[in-house]
């Protein structure tokens, strides 16, 4: 005959099977909660005894019963991404080749990352997930190839915008053209409101400044730069 008599202000149990007795200590920390622990040595009920073992519930494994197949993090509405992205073991998710993180919903595929000169976010980032993210102050931008407060871009459109809109600065007929090959230059009333890098620069040779804005694609292969068309210039006399 089997005989369960609990005694509930410690929550031990003893189980009576004929002339033997197994004390049990339920929901123990001993398997970190989600398991009971069982003491079958004869002659003790003490469930500081190492002679135990414990029975995991359902899901739980390991023995400590530390281990559970179904509670790892989910991406995507699945556990660990899915099979295609990972599996979990133990409570964490074990990534397939090609994923990465907690939840295995990171790509380590670069291609999404790779700038027109072939490097990586400009060089001004690093790729996590497909998706730059930009360390150097100031960049921005899908490939971190835009930077507001640098004036880089500013100074290399310079005299491109000078002899395409005014015909004014120091390039020759040759280089005046070789600009059409690089950027898309054009007049206008006023600044789109998009065309949030701006520009500012006195034209030496009429003393006037003028204004304009640039924005750059996300491949970092086109660069539209829009140009007031009129300068600003000092009043005379």
């Amino acid at each position: 005959m089997l005989v369960l008599r609990c005694v509930f202000f410690f929550v031990l149990c003893v189980l009576e099977r004929g002339s033997a007795q197994e004390h049990v200590d339920l929901k123990s920390p001993k398997c970190s909660r989600n398991g009971d622990y069982i003491i079958s040595t004869p002659g003790t009920s003490d469930i500081r005894n190492t002679n135990g073992r414990c029975s995991c519930y359902q899901f739980y494994y390991g023995d400590n019963c530390e281990c559970n197949d179904r509670s790892c993090n989910y991406f995507g509405n699945a556990l660990c991404g899915g099979p295609a992205h990972g599996t979990c073991v133990c409570g964490t998710c074990s990534c397939t080749l090609g994923y990465t993180g907690d939840n295995c919903g990171c790509s380590t595929n670069t291609d999404t990352c790779i700038s027109s000169d072939g490097s990586i976010c400009n060089n001004h980032g690093y790729c996590e997930c497909g998706r730059c993210r930009c360390y150097e102050t100031g960049y921005q931008g899908p490939l971190c190839e835009d930077c507001k407060a640098c004036p880089g871009w500013c100074r290399k459109l310079k005299a491109c915008v000078q002899c395409k809109i005014f015909g004014t600065g120091v390039l020759s007929v040759e280089g005046c053209d070789n600009c059409s090959d690089r950027y898309n230059i054009y007049p206008v009333d006023t600044i789109p409101e998009h065309f949030t890098s701006l520009c500012e620069f006195k034209d030496l040779d009429d003393n006037c400044i003028f204004y304009f804005g640039y924005l750059l694609s996300d491949q970092h292969n086109e660069i539209s730069v829009a140009v007031l068309s009129a300068k600003v210039c000092p009043k005379s006399g």
